[in-house]
């Protein structure tokens, strides 16, 4: 049996969200927000079918159970999911598993499962801005994620905001930072490699103060 991690990025929260930012701003007539939602509803499927269109054309002939929960997890987490909330799945899959998923763009680290293609600055952009739309109502916009700047390689992790959504936009959370999943694998590998935190601080842009957390949060993982 398949065990799927549960997803806040659902299309219905997703598409509640964004509602309820729209009426907030501006009240509406029955008919008026009737029509609204119908194009809301549209507008969301549409951006989220074509922002997962790598992973929603993945056959299913070509994998096992345990990779297709795989696909499901990702599909929920806008394509990028931590390694640790896949355990059961990664620990399941078989070398054909792996070759069908390197086929259709997924690649499985050690620490993160993220599609690369999904990771551009306009993947990562309609990321945000679905992650915070789901985050968004009650919340001042002080308090939503921004929008990364090209080639960040991390973000300040605040606390007050859900860290599955540092996820969902592609920048999974280790301790103080939110690392970029195509960095991830590579920062712990210089952190098991003895690497002084100053030279990781220096490649995720922040400071040395807060490599302690980020250490911890990526070499406890192996244990």
């Amino acid at each position: 049996m398949v065990i799927v991690m549960p997803s806040i990025f659902t299309l219905a929260n997703l598409f509640f969200g964004i509602w309820s930012i729209v009426l907030a701003s501006r009240p509406l007539g029955a008919g008026a927000r009737l029509r609204l939602a119908r194009r809301l509803l549209a507008w969301t499927r549409d951006l989220v079918s074509g922002l997962l269109a790598p992973l929603l054309g993945a056959s299913a002939a070509d994998l096992s159970a345990a990779a297709r929960g795989l696909i499901y997890q990702l599909q929920q987490g806008l394509g990028t999911i931590p390694a640790l909330e896949a355990a059961p799945q990664l620990q399941s899959l078989t070398s054909d598993d792996r070759t069908a998923l390197r086929r259709i763009g997924v690649r499985v680290g050690r620490h993160v499962v993220f599609v690369p293609a999904l990771l551009s600055a306009d993947a990562i952009a309609a990321r945000v801005a679905l992650a915070n739309a789901h985050i968004a109502p009650g919340r001042a916009p002080a308090r939503l994620i921004d929008l990364p700047r090209p080639g960040t390689a991390s973000l300040r992790v605040d606390p007050d905001l859900p860290a599955p959504s540092y996820a969902a936009i592609g920048y999974p959370a280790f301790g103080a930072r939110a690392i970029r999943a195509d960095l991830a694998d590579g920062i712990a590998a210089r952190l098991r490699g003895g690497a002084r935190p100053p030279d990781i601080a220096s490649r995720l842009g922040c400071r040395v103060a807060e490599i302690a957390s980020v250490r911890k949060a990526l070499l406890s993982e192996l244990h």
